[in-house]
């Protein structure tokens, strides 16, 4: 398309001043972060755009294009409900039926108790609890019965809990692929783990510590993915869309989203543990990989300019955070 912008300059100019004396139902229209919204935008708004820098390819930097390169043409994403009721033999019988009618992955409502790590059987009077708001796993017999006779070796598993039950509910799932002969590295799946939406969304504030969830979820990081123990795992889902529920803009979506990342790697970063076999790069490109499924949803910039988060990034910062690290501790 040719463009003379010189021309275009002057139609505008034009253009504005005849639209000047309508007057608009408000004085400035902003989107839900706060971004100014112009009435009217044209090629001279991406004159200065800077094609491979500023929008780039399919899976390369700076990925505002989509961080696969063939995206949906080479694989549609998981198609999952979010189900859970009953007893774990229920819920079962509802998760062969969903695969049946097409379903590709699997996610796992469970309820308040477990979502919260608490045990029933420690905690006297809390019996109606059980089976609210999903499927009840106290046990590695119910984590058993919830995935028998399910191709758990073919597809993927969301186990979506709070950091204070995703060690323990993620070690049943993998004991019991242990026990059917499935190599680890075949697993795929997610713990949910969020400490962000488990602080701010699940419970009320400061009945756990922030602190002691971060560290529960760095564990997890650190033995699924720098260990290297389940490498197709997702160890954490910083689930961004729940921070925006509560009431913030997409610009602090993304920060809180980012500094949730930040945060994880800094914590999980010991370099006697990860610095050796990459495992630290390894730990930045798990916790991008479903931190960029959430900001997918990233609000369009005046004049089709998106906020660019860059996947490389957080496996950089680990890298160089760690080989700062590693120098200063051997010298």
């Amino acid at each position: 398309m040719r463009v003379d912008y010189r021309e275009l300059e002057e139609a505008y100019r034009a253009w504005a001043e005849e639209v000047s004396c309508r007057q608009g139902r408000k004085e400035e229209f902003r989107t839900d972060a706060g971004i100014p919204i112009k009435e009217l935008y044209t090629p001279l708004d991406t004159r200065d755009l800077d094609y491979l820098n500023d929008l780039g390819f399919p899976g390369q930097p700076p990925f505002t294009r989509g961080i696969y390169p063939d995206m949906y043409r080479g694989k549609l994403w998981t198609i999952r409900l979010f189900s859970g009721f009953g007893t774990p033999e229920e819920t079962n019988a509802r998760w062969k039926l969903l695969y049946r009618e097409g379903e590709t992955g699997f996610s796992a409502a469970c309820d308040n108790l477990t979502t919260l790590a608490l045990d029933p059987d420690h905690f006297p009077g809390i019996e109606a609890e059980v089976g609210k708001e999903g499927v009840p796993l106290y046990s590695i017999r119910g984590m058993e019965a919830l995935i028998e006779g399910l191709p758990i070796d073919e597809m993927s598993v969301a186990l979506v809990v709070t950091p204070m039950a995703a060690p323990a509910i993620t070690t049943c799932y993998l004991n019991l692929a242990d026990r059917a002969g499935i190599p680890r590295s075949k697993l795929q799946g997610t713990t949910q783990s969020d400490v962000v939406t488990s602080s701010l969304a699940i419970m009320p504030w400061g009945a756990v510590s922030p602190e002691k969830m971060l560290k529960l979820t760095c564990d997890l990081i650190e033995y699924t993915i720098c260990r290297g123990e389940v490498p197709r795992w997702n160890p954490v889902n910083f689930t961004t869309y729940n921070y925006r529920e509560g009431g913030i803009d997409a610009v602090q979506e993304i920060a809180l989203g980012l500094a949730a990342a930040v945060a994880s790697l800094i914590n999980v970063l010991d370099p006697e543990v990860v610095i050796v076999g990459g495992g630290i790069a390894r730990a930045g490109a798990a916790l991008f990989a479903p931190l960029a499924r959430e900001l997918e949803r990233f609000e369009w910039r005046p004049g089709g300019r998106r906020v660019r988060v860059v996947p490389a990034a957080l496996e950089e910062f680990a890298g160089a955070y760690g080989a700062a690290y590693h120098a200063r501790h051997t010298a």
